[in-house]
């Protein structure tokens, strides 16, 4: 035998070798994966049948079992039959043969049982849907007699399949996910007149825990959280940052915003979410002592130092927006909470020089009534916008009142209470911002006079049957009202009279917003039905932009969260 046969013989046994060790091998964990798979829908099988919100008496029951590995998108399955029982079996069997051909790792298991249907004319879906903010409507579709084209609410808004702007179905979308090889299912030429919509009864094993999931308006399709509790608030806020380590690039910018249902990221910028992701990042810091948070915040923070300050003399320094060469009063103002919680923070005076310089800009662009001129351009530093939005005010006065109480110097106290003046002279509660609010807050820990205080008690007061009414992705309002409990405090402390304020609704109002803002929350039970589940998972978003994540999405929930934490025992002593 000539040595070159040898060789091709010896190969090939190799070959042979590890191809029944890969077999034997993928057996093994095939086998675990369905071990594991039984024991979990087992136990959300009893969840359900123990349900008291489950109608039993029904002629037939529809089932959709979904699994995901928090890697990829969710294998759903459906199963109508006679039984409950016999539904989730024949449901259970078709995911087991799923687990066998995709090697799936069942670490999210989630089990949907139709509770709730009704025939529904296109037209009127259609006129229904008009109504909507995108992504918003909440109930499942079968959109064939054999059930064979049934939806969850999270397939169809996950993957697009409802047009809201031109207020149809997106044919197309519908298609491509009912005809992937995971669904297997018929092509559909046109959307019938009359079809099936649908609600659940609904629980999650995401491995840590069982979960039922709400049906409520604001917390429908999540696991329900009537708990806010210290616990809680670490917990959502360490998760939340996570996603924030995640999104920084080795240079030190932000993957700026991502859209989930697309797994595109956008290209654009604004330096000031980017300083208060920082600002936020530095908070979580301060609650989790994450090494990897501190390790991100320096990259976050040298990028805004190196890249984008630029100096108008040897004491004056601004803070550009790249995109556009803007000098933006805010981004000098967040810019100054950003490095002054980063020096308090880890007990270092490395940028005290530069927030000297920016808090110089600010000063440039104060003026003498204590007014703000709001944007200048560069290079050259000319005046180029007066007046572009209320928050700029706010995070500029609350900056230099951070300043004062870094520095000790009463020069930049004397600034922000020129410019609290002019906001309570020209009734600035109207504007419902939460910066008012900080700076308000701040200023008073120094000066609490009595119209300061009121200005902070009107903001909450003028504004709450808004506040209780807005959308749930609108997080800046529970920044707001924790805030406002602790110019409260303050002005019962000093003696101001509080009588024509009722605490009561604004802690109602407070646990109201922690409660609604956690259905901007993507939870296991709703990223899985994205294409890359655990890049979003604990993440904030914003449903009705194509459940859209932005790093100030994430930011501002931080920052809620963090006031409610640090403010827990003043809400727990007012609430008694």
């Amino acid at each position: 035998m000539s040595k070159n046969m040898i060789i091709v013989i010896i190969v090939l046994g190799i070959c042979f070798i590890l191809g029944i060790s890969y077999i034997a091998y993928d057996m093994i964990i095939s086998k675990d994966s369905i071990s594991k798979f039984n024991n979990k829908i087992s136990k959300l099988e009893d969840s359900i049948i123990n349900d008291k919100d489950m109608n039993f008496a029904k002629e037939d029951f529809t089932v959709f079992i979904s699994i995901s590995d928090s890697e990829k998108k969710a294998y759903v399955t459906n199963s109508t039959e006679k039984t409950l029982k016999k539904a989730i079996d024949v449901a259970k069997k078709e995911m087991i043969n799923n687990i066998k051909k995709y090697n799936i790792n069942p670490e999210w298991v989630r089990l949907d049982v139709l509770n709730e249907k009704k025939e529904t004319l296109s037209k009127e879906f259609y006129e229904e849907i008009s109504k909507l903010n995108s992504n918003t409507y909440r109930r499942g579709i079968i959109l064939d007699s054999n059930y064979d084209i049934a939806l969850l609410e999270n397939e169809i808004n996950a993957n697009n399949i409802i047009d809201y702007e031109k207020k149809l179905f997106n044919l197309d979308n519908l298609n491509k996910y009912i005809t992937s090889d995971r669904k297997e299912k018929l092509k559909l030429k046109s959307i019938p007149k009359k079809f099936t919509t649908f609600t659940c009864v609904s629980y999650i094993d995401d491995s840590k825990k069982i979960y039922k999931l709400g049906t409520s308006e604001n917390n429908f399709g999540r696991r329900e959280t009537s708990n806010i509790d210290e616990l809680f608030l670490i917990e959502t806020i360490e998760n939340a940052s996570e996603y924030l380590i995640d999104a920084i690039k080795e240079n030190g910018e932000f993957i700026y915003r991502y859209n989930p249902s697309t797994n595109e990221e956008v290209k654009d910028y604004n330096i000031l979410r980017h300083e208060g992701s920082v600002w936020s990042m530095i908070q979580a810091y301060n609650l989790t002592k994450n090494k990897e948070l501190k390790e991100n915040i320096d990259l976050a923070i040298k990028y805004v130092a190196n890249e984008a300050v630029k100096y108008k003399d040897n004491n004056t320094a601004y803070i550009i927006e790249g995109k556009n060469n803007e000098i933006k009063l805010g981004a000098n103002g967040i810019g100054i909470l950003m490095f002054i919680e980063y020096m308090e923070t880890f007990k270092n005076k490395d940028y005290e020089d530069l927030v000297l310089k920016l808090a110089n800009g600010i000063s440039d662009m104060q003026n003498n009534d204590g007014s703000y001129y709001h944007v200048y351009m560069y290079p050259g530093f000319k005046k180029h916008e007066k007046f572009r939005t209320v928050y700029y005010d706010g995070e500029a006065t609350y900056a230099l009142t951070k300043l004062y109480n870094f520095t000790k110097d009463k020069k930049w106290l004397r600034k922000a209470e020129k410019s609290l003046q002019y906001f309570y002279d020209n009734g600035y509660e109207k504007y419902k911002d939460h910066w008012i609010e900080y700076s308000v807050n701040e200023v008073t820990k120094y000066n609490p006079k009595k119209e300061y205080i009121e200005l902070g008690l009107k903001n909450i007061t003028v504004n709450l049957k808004k506040i209780m009414e807005q959308e749930y992705w609108y997080p800046v309002n529970l920044e707001l009202l924790n805030t406002g409990i602790e110019i409260y405090d303050r002005a019962v402390k000093n003696n101001i009279s509080v009588k024509d304020f009722d605490v009561g609704k604004l802690i109602e109002a407070i646990y109201y917003r922690a409660n609604i803002q956690i259905d901007g929350l993507f939870y296991p039970e709703v990223s899985m039905y994205f294409e890359n589940p655990k890049r979003i998972t604990n993440a904030f978003y914003v449903r009705n932009q194509k459940f859209r994540i932005r790093i100030d999405d994430v930011q501002h929930n931080i920052n809620g969260y963090y006031k409610m934490y640090n403010n827990y025992k003043l809400i727990k002593k007012y609430s008694e």
